[in-house]
């Protein structure tokens, strides 16, 4: 019996490449689909045949056009045609497939990627009409062209963003492929937002890259901080050189006082710099303190679940996300996520001042000054995850705050809104930084919804409308 299907198949792929077919034995073309013994959406059954050769004559009594694949099974005898010219393989002893190579006799073309058919070229994707958003002199459009990813780069969330003191902008982000040797977590680009290289090791891409900042220290150096989910911080070189790393796992995990701990930002406080704080936001709304020479764990610790509302009260926190210096006023400024606010605070965790943004950034997850650019000092950048993507009011959905000296809203750039699912997918924004010309850098998580994906943004500033 084996002898006769494999002579069987010989003829036939003999007989078939001097007619335009291409034939892959123990290939099977349609997948589950041919289980079925009838009629579906781009399949034909043919009935039962003595073998492959018989199967393949039933397509030669029919137009081209009705008949580029068939595929015989020599367990059940049954032959089927394709008929809306899909070639996907998969391994299947008892399944041979065929298809048109060449075009047919009536000019139907040939199978994209069979046999000696070219496989169908990719479509260049449509570009984006211009994508504008924003209100008053903080008008930003969208530039596809900037902060563009090195190819290598496997992308689940983006969501981490900095600027060193010369401009460039460096993004951390968690990988989809970390078990890769070549895998990396972090990307410096030039001020310009071109040039995105690839830095540090795979170390550094392992367990949730999370927060990210530039420090300069007192030797006059800048380094970089990570904060990582999975109860780690490291100090890096801004080459991404590992210079300290801190696990806190084994010494915590055990200790309900402290664990979970799942650090998402740090920040070296104002007028203490061998100091470096660690918030623990999507832990216990912590915030620790760490040597920030050496990551030794100094044991000073402040915050707490809550929603703590007076001056000079110990701050609580509901997921303490982001922790930055707003050099508007020179005090922490923590972004109190899941209670929808910013938090001003003293560097031992006293309250000044709260700012309730559940109408302008929703989920508020960092909020950096525009310090060191073109616009001054002036204003506080705030990115906001959104409440849902179905958006029920004007900045409900994920998008990027602009605030004023006074705490004001002066702008909204609505990310997901414009590039959201059906778009780009983007639809959380997670960080976000002024750059040093007054453009725009968002780092955007992949939210939950169908359609939605990680990714970073670019927005160049347009002149204020009249």
């Amino acid at each position: 019996m084996l002898k006769s299907i494999a002579a069987s198949l010989l003829v036939v792929d003999l007989a078939s490449a001097a007619g335009g077919w291409h034939v892959e034995a123990g290939m099977n073309a349609c997948g589950t689909a041919c289980g079925t013994r009838k009629d579906q959406p781009g399949l034909h059954y043919v009935g039962v045949k003595p073998n492959a050769t018989a199967c393949a004559a039933t397509c030669e009594t029919v137009p081209a056009a009705d008949c580029s694949i068939w595929l015989f099974s020599s367990g059940s005898g049954a032959c089927w045609w394709r008929t809306d010219g899909a070639w996907k393989l998969t391994p299947q002893a008892d399944i041979t497939s065929a298809c048109r190579e060449t075009a047919g006799a009536d000019g139907t073309p040939c199978v994209a990627g069979c046999g000696l058919c070219p496989a169908a070229p990719t479509p260049a994707p449509t570009p984006l009409p211009p994508v504008i958003s924003g209100q008053g002199q903080f008008r930003y459009q969208y530039d596809p062209h900037r902060l563009v990813l090195p190819p290598s780069v496997e992308l689940l969330n983006g969501h981490g963003l900095a600027r060193d003191a010369s401009g460039r902008v460096y993004f951390t982000y968690e990988s989809s492929n970390k078990a890769d040797a070549g895998v990396r977590a972090l990307v410096r680009f030039e001020k310009d937002g071109t040039g995105g290289t690839l830095l540090g090791n795979a170390t550094l891409a392992q367990g949730v890259p999370h927060g990210l900042k530039v420090q300069r220290e007192a030797d006059g150096i800048e380094y970089l901080y990570h904060a990582n989910n999975a109860a780690t911080v490291t100090k890096t070189t801004l080459a991404g050189d590992i210079l300290w790393r801190t696990d806190m796992t084994s010494a915590w995990s055990g200790n309900k006082t402290n664990w979970p701990f799942k650090p998402t930002d740090l920040l070296i406080p104002p007028g203490e710099a061998d100091t470096l704080l660690v918030a623990d936001g999507y832990g216990l709304s912590k915030v620790h303190s760490f040597d920030r020479a050496s990551g030794r764990y100094t044991g000073l610790v402040f915050g707490g679940k809550g929603d703590a509302t007076v001056p000079g009260q110990s701050a609580t926190f509901n997921c303490n996300h982001g922790l930055s210096l707003d050099d508007r006023v020179g005090k922490i400024v923590v972004s109190d996520r899941s209670n929808h606010r910013l938090v001003w605070i003293e560097n031992d965790g006293t309250l000044i001042e709260t700012l309730n943004v559940s109408s302008s950034a929703p989920l508020p997850c960092n909020a950096q000054t525009s310090s060191g650019t073109s616009l001054g000092g002036e204003f506080l950048l705030v990115p906001g995850l959104g409440l849902d993507y179905v958006d029920p009011g004007p900045w409900l959905n994920g998008s990027v705050a602009i605030f004023d000296g006074n705490n004001s809203l002066v702008s909204n750039v609505e990310v997901a809104r414009f590039l959201g699912v059906g778009v780009l997918g983007h639809t959380h924004p997670h960080d976000a930084i002024f750059l040093a010309n007054g453009d725009i850098a968002v780092a955007v998580w992949k939210g939950h919804e169908k359609g939605s994906v990680g990714g970073l943004e670019y927005w160049a500033r347009l002149p204020a409308a009249e």
